[in-house]
């Protein structure tokens, strides 16, 4: 990311701390979307009230079939919050997941998984399994979709990875060369409200745009949702305007609609070369106008729950 984005950021000053600042927030947003994918999955399988870390510790001494005591769990996931680890083990004994034994030489206790603990787990690998599954046969699906589109699939590692590349337009403009980065960020600013303004989510190889501010839960939620879907309806409405008054031939409206809004590449609008070229060059018009008209409507501050 461009260091304009981090423009009085106090975490980062220079490049490589944006650098260092940005792969910290990844690991954040990555623990907390792990954390609520296991907590999720172990809702299913137990009534009990089981945390993230219970779950972890769960596993851990599910591990080789071998009782562990509180040490060698704290060492094995790398904490040395040991009494909050000794707290998570009896919630997990009042649950009659795991029992309590002790070593017949001193005075450790160990731990073991019982057989509703053990049905647990397995219960939860069968799950995994399903959605891996899932997932394979998504991605299958959608690489075939791809390619009868006529869409590049070029390997991306040697670990057998591959990627569509031009399967999100806006992407696919940024790296032809079509529009610049700051073009595309503004690209991706306009499909945040022009998802939250309409039906569908779109969603995009470089991610959502929004993040939630109040949770779908909350009392105000539904209010805080139906307040920002209103916004975003008219930043959308305000920049279409202004590009529509560059161009009143609506090309560029057309393409910026289709590319940034709805993700489809520049190709799918016209198979001819003077076709994909005019339609680039009306993405490059529309995009700064857009970056002009979303900053000018920016003073309010709502964001997706």
């Amino acid at each position: 990311m461009e260091s304009k984005f981090y423009q009085n950021w106090h975490l980062a000053k220079t490049d490589s701390e944006y650098r260092v600042t940005e792969f910290e927030w990844s690991i954040i947003r990555f623990y907390e979307a792990f954390s609520r994918w296991v907590t999720t999955t172990g809702s299913v399988l137990t009534d009990a009230d089981i945390k993230f870390s219970e779950h972890l510790i769960l596993h851990v001494i599910r591990m080789q079939n071998r009782p562990k005591s509180s040490a060698t769990i704290a060492r094995m996931i790398n904490r040395d919050d040991i009494p909050n680890i000794q707290y998570s083990l009896r919630k997990l004994e009042s649950a009659k997941l795991i029992r309590k034994t002790k070593e017949k030489a001193g005075k450790i206790f160990s731990y073991s998984v019982t057989e509703a603990g053990r049905k647990d787990r397995v219960d939860a690998g069968k799950i995994a399994d399903q959605v891996q599954r899932e997932l394979r046969a998504s991605i299958e699906q959608a690489l075939y979709t791809a390619q009868a589109m006529g869409e590049s699939v070029v390997p991306f590692n040697t670990a057998g990875a591959v990627r569509v590349r031009e399967r999100d337009g806006l992407w696919g403009a940024l790296e032809s060369g079509v529009i610049t980065s700051a073009m595309a960020e503004a690209g991706f600013e306009y499909r945040a409200r022009f998802e939250a303004a309409g039906a569908e989510q779109l969603g995009s190889q470089l991610g959502r745009v929004g993040e939630g501010m109040v949770k779908a839960s909350s009392s105000h939620g539904a209010t805080a949702r139906g307040l920002f879907r209103a916004y975003a309806g008219v930043q959308v409405t305000t920049a279409e305007a202004h590009v529509l008054t560059a161009d009143p031939t609506q090309r560029a409206l057309t393409v910026l609609r289709a590319v940034a809004g709805e993700g489809r590449t520049i190709r799918s609008l016209g198979q001819g070369g003077n076709a994909r070229a005019a339609n680039g060059k009306a993405l490059a018009v529309a995009l700064p106008i857009v970056a002009r008209s979303l900053t000018e409507t920016g003073g309010l501050r709502i964001r997706a729950a």
